[in-house]
């Protein structure tokens, strides 16, 4: 993997370590120590952060080895709960949003899920989801 790679890949994590935080970009690179500039150059992995801006997350309990690694501390967890870290972690920047919606909708979390929509950002084209598109549903006749 190549270091653009990876910090393309770091950046995803940060983003949706953000997100789930509840917290916009101004308010995160705030918990970092930077601006919010340097905020969007990580998430987008143009900018690799510094090690002050890791610690200081780290501070404020952002797993800092799962946003360089991908691979999160499974001490503690249940096998149920590290089946769905797994499965999370495989899903693109677009599910894993949906899904964060989703949770803070049914766990009645204060994450203002309006936060959880990029301003003007051009996305990728549309992926299926499984089961849909690929005639495994059966339409219904009237």
């Amino acid at each position: 993997m190549t270091g653009d790679e990876q910090l393309r890949r770091f950046g995803e994590r940060l983003r949706e370590a953000r997100i789930l935080t509840g917290r916009n970009q101004q308010e995160f690179a705030a918990l970092g120590g930077v601006k919010k500039n340097s905020q969007v150059s990580y998430e987008t992995g143009k900018t690799a952060p510094t090690i002050d801006y890791l610690y200081r997350l780290a501070g404020h309990d952002i797993e800092i080895g799962y946003l360089l690694t991908g691979r999160r501390d499974d001490a503690g967890q249940g096998s149920e709960e590290r089946l769905l870290i797994d499965m999370f972690g495989r899903l693109g920047a677009r599910e894993r949003e949906a899904i964060a919606t989703m949770l803070a909708i049914l766990t009645g979390s204060p994450l203002d899920v309006d936060r959880l929509r990029p301003a003007a950002t051009v996305h990728a084209p549309r992926r299926a989801f499984a089961g849909e598109g690929d005639g495994s549903r059966e339409k219904r006749s009237e």
